[in-house]
């Protein structure tokens, strides 16, 4: 028997399994895809010649992003800078949601591209 503090309660816990069942599934489909949220965020297309890849990537400097093809994988990779203060300089941060630091993207190409 759970003796614990606090009697359980149904509604969280439906909560925590809906939020668990959401993180497990958030995987494209496609075995090119990556899962979501990744940074940056990316929509990929082909057209009868060639492959058009845009990454959103806000606040960054296009020439900073290394980019690179080999053998059908594209390769994005680079660092996103915090934009935050530096401890003791200003408020005190409580919720940071903007990723910073270094990424690494990779998805394949169509096969015959």
């Amino acid at each position: 028997m759970d003796y614990s503090l606090f009697p359980r309660d149904p509604f969280a816990e439906m909560d925590r399994l809906q939020r668990q069942l959401q993180q497990a599934f958030e995987f494209s489909p496609s075995i090119r895809g990556f899962a979501r949220g990744g940074f940056p965020a990316l929509n990929a297309a082909q057209t009868p010649d060639s492959a058009e890849v845009y990454a959103f990537a806000p606040g960054l400097d296009p020439k900073s992003i290394n980019v690179q093809i080999e053998r059908g994988v594209l390769s994005i990779s680079g660092e996103r800078p915090s934009a935050l203060p530096a401890r003791g300089d200003g408020p005190s941060v409580h919720l940071n949601e903007r990723f910073s630091g270094r990424f690494h993207r990779v998805i394949t190409l169509a096969d015959d591209l």
